[in-house]
């Protein structure tokens, strides 16, 4: 498949390569798309959007949950087992319906970022773009996606084929992404501050040999806008 979907760390989605540069160019095109959309930020929907003339997927961008869980195994879901369903014969089905998701799970053992609210409900997937598979229910209903080779996602360059040191900040992020990190943020824990500090210095020590570091750099700046009303 041609279509390029990116995981963004510090914006908490997954979104395909599109030609709208934002949302307001979208907005002025709706015409020309069906499917689920969000304009108003308030919705509980994701977007997904469909191309009217060729039925292709136009526009999509899948929310991440800002809590996310590591698991050491591979994903609790198995692709390789479920059935695999033609887009093209169930879109029609969930485009509507492409609700937000509750729950991710960032699995080590086979770099698999897993995001569903239900996982035992899911009997089928089908494949939009490289890597992304749509989680279905048996009535082909959306209930969340999974994104092989997670990491490859990630926008960035990196010169080396070994990505150790990303790998570690990255679960050092994903340290902070829990209930209860969030709350120590939210009482301005200074402990989690130097946590947060110690990351950033970290990435910004080593993101010349692999710019994906700039992702996490600008998830920690985020942080410190957000619960400790520093400038970046």
């Amino acid at each position: 498949m041609k279509n390029k979907i990116f995981w963004d760390l510090p914006g908490f989605n997954v979104f395909l390569k599109s030609r709208y540069t934002d949302l307001y160019a979208l907005e002025a095109d709706m015409g020309n798309h069906v499917g689920s959309s969000n304009f108003s930020a308030m919705d509980t929907l994701d977007w997904l959007l469909a191309d009217k003339a060729t039925d292709e997927i136009s526009f999509l961008m899948l929310t991440v949950p800002s809590t996310i869980k590591v698991s050491p195994n591979g994903s609790e879901i198995d692709t390789g087992i479920l059935e695999n369903l033609a887009l093209s014969s169930c879109l029609e089905h969930f485009i509507h319906d492409v609700a937000m998701q509750h729950d991710a799970i960032y699995s080590i053992g086979d770099d698999t970022l897993t995001v569903t609210s239900n996982a035992s409900s899911v009997s089928h997937t089908t494949q939009v773009a490289d890597g992304l598979c749509l989680l279905l229910d048996q009535a082909d209903q959306y209930q969340g996606f999974l994104l092989k080779d997670a990491k490859s996602h990630i926008p960035g360059q990196f010169r080396s084929s070994n990505s150790e040191v990303f790998d570690t900040r990255l679960l050092d992020m994903f340290r902070l992404c829990t209930h209860e990190a969030y709350d120590s943020m939210d009482d301005q824990s200074q402990e989690q501050l130097r946590n947060i500090e110690n990351l950033e210095s970290a990435c910004h020590a080593a993101k010349s040999a692999d710019s994906r570091l700039e992702q996490i750099i600008a998830f920690t700046q985020q942080l410190k806008v957000t619960f400790y009303d520093m400038g970046t």
